[in-house]
């Protein structure tokens, strides 16, 4: 269903926007694999957010909000559903759910979802190196992934009334098994055309089943004429690698590596109306600890991290319409604090400390058929950690990977315009193929009705 919303493509990623995080009912989305638990006919509503304010985090470049159908009536209720596809391997996976809703509105649910992941990939690549000899360089790669997963969730949610709402999810991650990524390669490596060395290299690496667990609660409201949507998450996560293999003719090699992560987080946003537009404000803060143990054969060096990271930020979004312009201009405080030791010592150069101003604006005009949109926007990267570790991966004898913990935050600067012609609801639904019963599903691509002459006007309009 995503694929077919505008600006989407197929890589997951809203063109000139980057990757969107996405909301599921007002709860963050934090493993991209909660979306195959979902199928479309459960969505209610898709908003697509293209210049998102200050109340999202620092590296939010564009956001997606789903809504899902709200279950009616009382009792129970339940659907499962199965998938296979088969390539040069195979994929397979099974959902089912059940949800039991009283009079008063209150849901109980749980829902089971199992995987079977299995890719195969081949690659070649071919590099020369001139210098007092031309060096050619030929690799054969091939890689097996076999995974086998399942996710659980527990949960209750109280839609009180037409104001307030709560709501408490438990999720449970856990292999089914050892996952396994086997690397082989074939080299050769060739000096002034001359085969000088080559071997045939392999490895295996192991992920062992360690259970990650996730807690989110949250509250939406409405008190008089102020909005409040409040959320907590809780995170904790740990995972054990082991690796052996080696070149055909040397020493073998092996590597563990015991990784533990614990998140917690939590976001308030108050939207309060003012004259000719609203005011949205808060706070959010969220509290990273994470250990990770490397220990080796020989062929690298051990090392033991622990990490953390504390960041709050305070955030304010003004909305100003004035007849057919509208103006958002927000801001966005954030603080950073980090504490790296190796080794049991401190590590002052890689512990710093940020405080920086994040600002965004947009101005937007809107006629009859056409809108146009231009926007600044500030965006801040923390590396991945992945980036950052200091495990080392064995390749081959000629090739190691590893992270790099000293990689700094990036701040990008980002101008954009945008210009968008709104066309009539049955064109609209005609080139993104959309059946009429599905109309529910864009409601910012088919705007209010202004008139029964004109019927439905709006592809897209952009949040």
């Amino acid at each position: 269903m995503l694929t077919h919303l505008p600006l989407m493509m197929s890589d997951g990623k809203i063109a000139g926007h980057g990757t969107p995080e996405i909301y599921i009912n007002n709860k963050k989305v934090r493993n991209k694999d909660e979306l195959d638990r979902y199928r479309a006919d459960e969505i209610l509503s898709a908003e697509i957010i293209t210049n998102p304010g200050p109340e999202y985090g620092a590296d939010v470049t564009s956001v997606i909000r789903l809504k899902t159908v709200k279950k009616e009536g009382e009792g129970w209720s339940g659907n499962f559903s199965a998938a296979y596809r088969q390539g040069k391997e195979y994929y397979a996976n099974v959902n089912a759910s059940l949800n039991y809703r009283l009079r008063n509105g209150m849901d109980f649910f749980a829902r089971g979802y199992l995987n079977d992941n299995n890719l195969a990939i081949d690659a070649t690549a071919q590099d020369q190196l001139k210098a007092s000899s031309t060096w050619d360089y030929q690799k054969d790669a091939s890689w097996l992934f076999r995974m086998k997963y399942y996710f659980a969730d527990l949960g209750w949610n109280w839609e009180i009334n037409d104001h307030h709402s709560v709501g408490l999810t438990y999720t449970a991650f856990n292999y089914i098994g050892n996952s396994l990524t086997r690397r082989e390669m074939d080299e050769q490596t060739w000096r002034d055309g001359v085969l000088v060395d080559g071997g045939h290299s392999m490895t295996n690496t192991v992920d062992k089943p360690r259970m990650k667990h996730t807690v989110n609660a949250y509250y939406v409201g409405k008190v008089g004429k102020w909005n409040i949507d409040f959320s907590a998450d809780f995170y904790q996560s740990e995972s054990l690698k082991e690796m052996e293999g080696g070149t055909e003719g040397s020493t073998t090699v092996s590597s563990q590596t015991n990784s533990k992560d614990h998140l917690l987080a939590e976001k308030l946003v108050v939207t309060a109306p003012v004259p000719k537009g609203k005011l949205t404000f808060g706070e959010e803060a969220s509290s990273v600890h994470r250990t990770h143990d490397f220990i080796q054969s020989g062929f690298s060096a051990d090392s033991h991290v622990k990490q953390e990271t504390s960041i709050w930020s305070l955030f304010a979004n003004y909305s100003l319409q004035l007849g057919k312009f509208s103006m958002n201009t927000g801001l966005r405080w954030q603080n950073e604090h980090n504490i790296y030791d190796i080794d049991g010592q401190r590590n002052d150069e890689m512990s710093p400390d940020y405080s920086v101003l994040i600002p965004r604006v947009s101005l937007a005009y809107n006629s009859e058929n056409w809108q146009h949109r231009l926007s600044y926007n500030c965006s801040r990267y923390n590396p991945q950690y992945s980036l950052l570790s200091s495990s080392v991966n064995y390749r081959s004898k000629y090739e190691y990977d590893t992270g790099n913990p000293l990689l700094q935050p990036q701040t990008h600067h980002n101008f954009s315009w945008s210009s968008s012609w709104l066309m009539e609801v049955d064109k609209c639904r005609s080139i993104l193929s959309i059946p009429q019963e599905h109309d529910t599903l864009f409601p910012d691509c088919l705007r209010r009705r202004k008139s029964s002459r004109r019927g439905y006007h709006g592809l897209p309009q952009y949040a």
